[in-house]
Parts: structure tokens; sequence; C-alpha cells
């Protein structure tokens, strides 16, 4: 059985999440929440793009993408608040990152005033 790529978006959210996991960006440790927001960006993405091309589907059919990427837009903004220090700059600058690619995705998903995405 074949299995389909993964998201580059999705890839990169994943190697963050380890990341913090691996390397906190402190000494201390990496603290729950910060990998509790890292998780919601990851599961937001991954059902998101589990689905076909919002241009494909109903607006019904929209509303579940882009109710999954306020999810992880969400996660990514509460991930990004937490990322205090020097140390966590880096992982402040790919979380921006993904955020940006993350509100481009929920440009396209939305239906335009004229019902057309």
């Amino acid at each position: 059985m074949k299995h389909k790529p993964r998201d580059p978006l999705l890839e990169r959210a994943t190697e963050l999440l380890l990341r913090l996991t691996d390397e906190p960006p402190s000494g201390d440790g990496v603290a729950p929440d910060l990998l509790r927001h890292a998780a919601e960006v990851c599961g937001g993405l991954a059902q998101a793009l589990s689905l076909p091309p919002p241009y494909e589907l109903d607006q019904d059919e929209r509303g579940l993408i882009v109710v999954q990427l306020k999810r992880a837009l969400r996660g990514a903004a509460f991930l990004r608040g937490g990322l205090t220090g020097a140390a966590a700059d880096v992982l402040r600058d790919e979380v921006n990152a993904i955020q940006g690619e993350i509100l481009d995705l929920l440009r396209r998903a939305r239906p335009s005033p004229g019902g057309r995405p």
C-alpha cells in the first residue's frame, strides 16, 4: 500500500514539536502547555490537510477545513506566546512562519462573499 507523502507544512510543524520535545528552549525542560499547543498545530493541520482541496468541496465541507485550520492557528498563537527568552528566538521565528502559512491556507479555504473560494 502506497502512502501519500506528508504535506511540507505538516512536516515542519511536526519537526517543531519534536524539537520542543528533544531540545527544549530552556535548560529546565519544556512546559507541558507548549507541547500541547504544538500538538494542536499538528493536529489541526493533519485534519485539514487530509481533506480534498477546498475548491472541490461544498460550503459545509469547507467549514470543516476552516475549523481545523483555526485550531492550528490558535495552537500556533499560544505556542508563540509561550516561547520566552533569547533561546526561543529561532523557535519563535519558525512558529511565525508556520502561522503565516496557516493563514494563507485559511484565506484560500474560506468562501468569498460571492460564494466562491
